[in-house]
């Protein structure tokens, strides 16, 4: 008898679509890899922006002639005594 009444409480739920065990999981594992996915790409968006902005700068410090070393590695020099 008491193997009768778990094969109709499997049928049951075998009717009714519910999985045994899991079916939340998958759903909050679904949410967790769009909110990865969107961070991601947010991460990835703020990457493009910046190469975006150091190339516009390298363009304008071309422009306007190149940075010599000498001069830089004087202004490191006094700026670390």
């Amino acid at each position: 008898m008491v193997d009768g009444s778990y094969s109709i409480s499997q049928n049951l739920a075998a009717k009714n679509h519910l999985p045994e065990g899991g079916c939340i999981l998958g759903v909050v594992q679904f949410v967790r890899s769009i909110i990865l996915f969107a961070i991601l790409l947010g991460a990835a968006g703020t990457l493009v922006e910046a190469t975006g902005c150091v190339g516009q700068e390298a363009v304008k410090a071309h422009q306007h002639g190149g940075m010599s070393f000498r001069w830089l590695n004087q202004q490191l020099l006094l700026k670390a005594h």
